[in-house]
């Protein structure tokens, strides 16, 4: 009987090991980081502009609403207008509340 496991025992192990690569991976910073609110952690978030509104921004076909102050700059810190942006646009964004209230055009001329 010396290192044989019956089918029950490798279950319970295998069981067993499922269940600590999961509690490893639930604290993994990078991997609780990604699993937070968007923007609660000062997060920017990467995406290609599908469509632009008055007030909501699409952005990889997802609507996220702007926030009243929302910052909007190029890639190198300029500030730029909500007409500056265009569907196809690569951004850089953060949201607060589920609100983008910062974007940044990536490759932006300027």
């Amino acid at each position: 009987m010396k290192g044989n496991m019956t089918g029950a025992n490798k279950g319970r192990a295998l069981c067993a090991g499922l269940l600590l690569g999961a509690a490893a991976l639930a604290w993994s910073p990078a991997v609780w980081g990604q699993a937070s609110q968007p923007g609660s952690t000062g997060q920017y978030l990467r995406g290609k502009v599908t469509a632009v509104g008055t007030t909501t921004i699409q952005i990889d076909t997802k609507d996220y609403p702007l926030d009243p102050a929302v910052r909007i700059q190029d890639g190198k810190g300029h500030p730029r207008k909500l007409k500056d942006i265009t569907p196809g646009t690569p951004v850089r964004f953060h949201l607060n509340e589920m609100r983008l209230d910062a974007i940044i055009l990536i490759n932006s001329p300027g």
